[in-house]
């Protein structure tokens, strides 16, 4: 690392909020774990900064669903300094007996908070991120982190939401955020922003809401008929088990992709791609949608 990168990485460490620092290690490796859900954005580069906010940009792109083990993946941007010469760090305010071991490190583009959960947490964590460029402009990025209640509902700002394996209902409403239905039959709406959604095990109901959002059920891979709705934006839905499930993209233009089983898809407005995969499938598509349809399989409109 660069001295005067180093010299602001410490800087960071002291001066970010006040909190408790999490240890950081500057190198990592993309990976899926098992017996989670990944998920993941594909990040736009931000609007150009203004003149009078040259801090860097950070955005919540990507995540990771488990019982016990959940990550977050963040992008940075900044006019003046490369990526990998950007300084970060990860405090705690409050929450940390949620967590066995929490820590941030880069994994490729992406910086990572890697949490393992301390049994069967409940209650609210805060953390915030901190990048440092090298001319000493400084963004904090705030995260909460919930887990454990039955109902939870987010803030205007990037949330975490870890669901069990009660039927629970989650609402991120606004910013970027990570929800993870993980066990029984969900209803979670992610609200406006880009969201990661993922309903888990059960017949889940899942929504993105307005935003670029990814709308999936994929932890655990069941054969549950599940319902999964895009909302207004550039969305993909994804069914990675069986069960006959329904995708509706909504406006934009989406990519639709029900898996196994007799699944009813229709992308709304907008240029979509429908894959309705094995099984008798109905379509409802327009002239400009690209689909699977396959007669032979049964597929009908």
């Amino acid at each position: 690392m660069p001295q005067k990168t180093a010299r602001l990485y410490r800087r960071l460490l002291s001066v970010a909020v006040e909190g408790t620092p999490v240890p950081a290690r500057l190198t990592g490796r993309l990976a899926a774990v098992a017996g989670t859900a990944l998920l993941a954005l594909v990040p736009a580069p931000p609007a150009a900064a203004s003149v009078a906010d040259l801090r860097p940009t950070v955005r919540l792109v990507g995540g990771t669903c488990g019982f016990r083990h959940v990550q977050v993946d963040l992008r940075f941007w900044d006019d003046h300094t490369p990526h990998d010469r950007l300084a970060y760090a990860l405090v705690h305010q409050r929450g940390r007996g949620m967590f066995a071991q929490l820590s941030l490190y880069r994994a490729g583009l992406q910086t990572r908070i890697s949490m393992y959960l301390a049994g069967d947490p409940v209650g609210v964590a805060d953390l915030v991120v901190a990048v440092a460029d090298t001319a000493g402009n400084t963004r904090r990025f705030p995260v909460t982190v919930r887990a454990g209640y039955l109902g939870m509902t987010g803030t205007a700002r990037s949330d975490v939401m870890i669901g069990d394996n009660r039927s629970n209902v989650l609402r991120g409403m606004g910013g970027n955020d990570l929800v993870c239905g993980l066990g029984r039959g969900d209803t979670i709406d992610g609200g406006p922003g880009d969201d990661l959604v993922d309903g888990g095990d059960g017949h889940d109901r899942v929504a993105g809401g307005e935003g670029r959002d990814v709308v999936q059920d994929c932890f655990g891979y069941g054969r549950y008929d599940d319902v999964l709705d895009g909302g207004p934006g550039d969305d993909v839905l994804r069914d990675c088990g069986g069960g006959d499930d329904t995708l509706r993209g909504g406006p934009g233009a989406d990519v639709l992709d029900a898996g196994i089983g007799a699944d009813e898809l229709d992308g709304g407005a907008g240029p979509d791609r429908m894959t309705g995969g094995p099984g008798p499938d109905r379509f409802v598509a327009t002239a400009e949608d690209t689909t699977d349809f396959d007669p032979a399989q049964g597929d009908h409109t």
